[in-house]
């Protein structure tokens, strides 16, 4: 029997996300321990040089994603996706050769111009899935990231372990430019230009402003930009809470083991998501995996030692890691399907707004209150966004035309 074209698209897309994602796991949990190999010593500049680390690569990708988002549209998903992969081939290696905190700042700026593949792969899946399918398709490559955010931690704990930081960038580069390969020779994307060509700048920010006139597309590019906010205020901060909790056992192994409790659970939340979608709706699992994490946060909080972290961030991602996929689903079904990828440019540029503002917010937090205050704080944070999901957050099951949301906005 054959497979259909949208889920060969959407496996081996699957597959080449899997391993990249899992290439960048072996790093990007541990930066603010490479940041102390780079001479930043006192664990609070440890903590501030990590918020600005995703400061800078958040506001070149927010800068950036629109941009690339646009050209999607009018060149084609699978070659925004292949530029994405085989830039990060070259730019994911380059922290290996830094020698100061200042110069690895300048490399995540390049990162966030030139790479953000999550963004590109879910505007191919989504241009490429019919929308019936399109809670399944988001909600399977949730697990794709979620399975590398495991996998990647977790060797890449013990490869830090044994060759070192600096290598283990160069092992992150090359399984990008495997993923750039799988993609290359194994999609075959039907792409139709659009019929009216305009120049290249009057093109895309054409494409940029027609996207961003529909209501239902920039609520859920705000809501996504406070999901993504929300997981990406503390990020930076579990290496350091690792070594708080036991400063002997160094906090990389140790911190690969609560990322990957993370992710496996997130696994079981986003099949739960993909599975449930078409049944109750993307908007009600969003605002119940919202409402559940806010609850979750409270255990990390109070956690006593790393095993009990581990545990507390095992049951954050049975709600976390359904909430994503969620939001990505109701983007795609209110998004035009000729602005695919403008809608997940603009979200990428949301997102990358929340990962220059909020890991910087959670590090102020951690400097100024302590690490565990970041955590209630953000339980509070996740239960606002539940309670605004709930009421403002569209739950259309077609995607709806931009003329008619064009409509929707100046009417109201």
């Amino acid at each position: 029997m054959r497979l259909a074209s949208w889920k060969k698209t959407l496996y081996i897309v699957w597959l080449t996300q899997f391993i990249a994602i899992s290439g960048g796991g072996l790093v990007f949990p541990f930066l603010p321990l490479y940041i102390k190999e780079l001479g930043v010593e006192s664990t609070s500049s440890q903590a501030l040089y990590a918020g600005l680390s995703n400061m800078t690569f958040g506001i070149a990708m927010f800068v950036f994603s629109p941009i690339w988002g646009a050209l999607a549209d009018r060149y084609g998903r699978k070659k925004m996706l292949l530029r994405s992969y085989f830039a990060a081939t070259i730019i994911m290696t380059m922290p290996a050769f830094v020698t100061n905190v200042e110069q690895f700042l300048g490399v995540r700026l390049l990162q966030g111009a030139f790479t953000g593949t999550v963004p590109a792969a879910a505007s191919l899946i989504a241009a490429s899935t019919p929308p019936e399918h399109v809670a399944y398709a988001m909600g399977l490559l949730q697990v794709a990231l979620s399975i590398a955010g495991t996998a990647g931690p977790l060797i890449g704990g013990f490869l830090a372990d044994a060759v070192g930081l600096k290598a283990s960038f160069i092992v992150c580069g090359a399984a990008f430019g495997f993923g750039g390969l799988l993609l290359l020779f194994g999609v075959k994307e039907d792409f139709v230009r659009p019929a009216i060509v305009r120049g290249p700048w009057e093109g895309f920010v054409a494409d940029i402003k027609e996207a961003a006139s529909s209501r239902s597309v920039m609520t859920m590019v705000g809501f996504l930009f406070l999901v993504n906010g929300s997981l990406a205020f503390a990020r930076p901060i579990i290496p350091l809470f690792v070594d708080l909790l036991d400063p002997a056992s160094g906090g990389i192994k140790e911190s690969g083991y609560a990322f990957a409790a993370l992710a496996v659970t997130s696994i079981f939340a986003a099949l739960a998501v993909g599975n449930l979608g078409s049944r109750f709706g993307p908007k009600k699992l969003l605002v119940i995996t919202l409402a559940g994490a806010s609850l979750a946060y409270m255990p990390v909080a109070t956690a006593g030692s790393i095993a009990m972290l581990i545990f507390a961030m095992g049951v954050l991602g049975l709600f976390s890691g359904g909430s994503v996929p969620a939001a990505n689903a109701l983007l795609s079904i209110n998004s035009p399907s000729d602005k695919q990828g403008s809608a997940f440019g603009l979200a990428g540029s949301g997102n990358a707004l929340a990962m220059a503002i909020m890991p910087l917010l959670g590090g102020l937090v951690a400097a100024s209150l302590g690490i565990r205050a970041v955590f209630l704080v953000l339980g509070v944070m996740t239960l606002v966004i539940s309670a605004l999901a709930a009421v403002l957050v569209p739950d259309r099951r077609q995607p709806q035309p931009i003329t008619a949301a064009a409509a929707d906005l100046t009417s109201g």
